[in-house]
């Protein structure tokens, strides 16, 4: 996004320069007059900024973090944990590969009582589909839980267990 500017000289005498389009291009003149009566060094001081306005950011008593990402080769997941509420919950969105949000909103993957603990998700690609992970202490031994999200971005069923804290060696489960 490009805007309007101001031409300040070297006394700090503050001129504005209005743009506009003119055969394509942004135009920005400043007038004869200003030139001759200004004291050098000066400069045109257009305003710049993103071409997406960003959201102001409200307030809120809900902690966002620990996150991860992973490619299927196309676009990306990004995925990561909200607490608050008397919840811990994992989440997932899509991102494009211009960085483009494509599920803003995010998908719930999984839930937990935050009096558990869960340590930050993991994400992995097959290249097509995603593979989200996370730990939870039980006991002095960790269970280790998985949830399947499709590259279209949605959950693939219930989160499952891959790694039983009570029954240690890898449990993966179709």
């Amino acid at each position: 996004r490009y805007s309007h500017a101001t031409w300040i000289d070297a006394r700090g005498v503050r001129t504005a320069v209005p743009a506009r389009w003119s055969d394509g291009a942004i135009e920005l003149r400043v007038p004869e007059a200003v030139v001759a009566a200004s004291a050098f060094p000066a400069k045109l001081d257009p305003v710049v900024g993103p071409e997406v306005t960003v959201e102001t950011a409200t307030p809120t008593t809900i902690s966002q973090g620990r996150a991860a990402v992973a490619s299927n080769g196309t676009e990306f997941l990004v995925v990561w944990q909200s607490s608050g509420a008397g919840r811990l919950s994992t989440y997932a969105t899509r991102i494009g590969a211009d960085g483009t949000p494509l599920t803003p909103a995010g998908v719930l993957v999984a839930e937990e009582d935050p009096a558990f603990g869960a340590w930050p998700p993991q994400v992995t690609s097959n290249g097509a589909d995603y593979l989200v992970t996370w730990e939870r202490p039980v006991g002095g031994a960790r269970t280790i839980f998985g949830a399947r999200v499709t590259g279209a971005g949605a959950l693939e069923g219930p989160p499952f267990v891959i790694r039983d804290a009570d029954a240690p060696g890898l449990v993966v489960r179709d």
